[in-house]
């Protein structure tokens, strides 16, 4: 099971307006602060201060008039930002930015989502990425596309910033590939989805476990379907599990499979449900063996290097390198419920194109 960890929220008052679940602890430490520095002697007048534009928000909001309430939460996202009390900055940020969305000032709404995130970043969380998200839907945007059968044309278009393509890239276009474990029609014949599906694919997904023996019979069906196979290598048995011997006699069979072979080595590291999760500097020195290896014994091997598309800002610490990684993917799970359970809600908060930008802006040809 995944989960994309957001930003809590509750409705409060009846206005409309959500407020964070958090809000409640941070807010009562604030106000444990405020009377320590009266006790200890601080001055009075910016305590009393501080805490009449809190008052006052909070009364413009339970009185209907929450546009009275911005200069007040204007006045304390930048008070907190200045004393580095980031998590309370990021808090009124997220009252501004909810107003601005909701009266249709899409502008503003876009400056303090944006503010929000940097200011939970700078509080050590994560919890300001879905106000990334956000603000990106509601950033104008113009895109231009047109169709053309023009291959010379499609090629300069589509050729990365060096001029040299990755293991097994195509010159322009995309692959197109196909999970079929699941489904009782396929079974795994790969060589039947032209008959049930009208066409061929380019590749077909497979896991195995670290430790096991090479999926012989997978990459044989994907040979007769005349495929390449991706392999989604798994080491349920931690990190501790990838030796040498153990990469190199399964790299040999990989060789001996006579197919490229896409290897998605110990993907969504980035989250805790993988036993593979947690130490990053171990990661990625078995990462960067189990490249070796393959470039030593089994050239038809691609690694791929493939985190979660969340959480977002925990995926840095596991890149293996450049010179590690012939291709980036991505697990990404946009399935409308829960378990496929309506009564659970809707879990597509935006949509799968604004879920990719980091990954995209990050480690993309041209972009590190």
């Amino acid at each position: 099971m995944h989960f994309m960890k957001v930003k809590p929220r509750t409705e409060a008052n009846g206005s409309g307006y959500r407020y964070q679940s958090k809000a409640c602890w941070i807010r009562c430490a604030g106000m444990l602060t405020l009377c320590a520095g009266l006790l200890l002697g601080q001055q009075e007048v910016r305590a009393d201060a501080i805490w009449d534009r809190w008052k006052a928000a909070d009364a413009a909001v339970q009185s209907g008039h929450p546009e009275a309430a911005v200069p007040h939460w204007t006045f304390l996202a930048d008070h907190y930002a200045s004393i580095g009390d980031y998590e309370n900055a990021a808090l009124f940020c997220g009252r501004l930015d909810e107003y601005f969305d909701k009266i249709g000032d899409y502008d503003q709404a876009v400056h303090y989502y944006e503010l929000e995130n940097t200011y939970w970043l700078k509080a050590g969380k994560d919890w300001g990425a879905v106000d990334l998200q956000r603000a990106e839907q509601l950033r104008t945007t113009l895109e231009v596309f047109y169709s053309t059968d023009d291959e010379a044309l499609l090629r300069s278009q589509a050729a990365p910033p060096g001029g040299k393509l990755a293991k097994f890239e195509p010159q322009y276009g995309t692959y197109i590939g196909m999970y079929t474990e699941r489904d009782p029609k396929m079974q795994n014949y790969f060589d039947r989805s032209e008959t049930f599906y009208g066409k061929k694919h380019a590749l077909y997904l497979a896991y195995s476990q670290v430790g096991k023996a090479f999926p012989r019979q997978y990459a044989s069906r994907a040979k007769q379907a005349g495929a390449a196979l991706q392999i989604g290598w798994e080491p349920a048995g931690g990190l501790d599990a990838v030796t040498e011997d153990t990469v190199r006699q399964w790299a040999r069979e990989a060789k001996a499979s006579g197919i490229p072979i896409f290897l998605r080595y110990a993907s969504e590291m980035n989250g805790d449900w993988v036993v593979w999760h947690g130490d990053p500097q171990k990661y990625i020195e078995k990462f960067r063996m189990v490249h070796d290896i393959m470039a030593q014994e089994a050239p038809n091997v691609a690694m791929i290097w493939s985190p979660g598309d969340v959480p977002m800002y925990s995926m840095d610490a596991y890149y293996p390198g450049d010179d590690a990684v012939d291709w980036v993917g991505v697990s990404m799970y946009t399935e409308p419920y829960e378990n496929g359970d309506p009564a659970q809600g809707s879990m597509l908060g935006t949509s799968p194109v604004e879920r990719l930008d980091y990954l995209y802006k990050t480690y993309a040809p041209g972009s590190r």
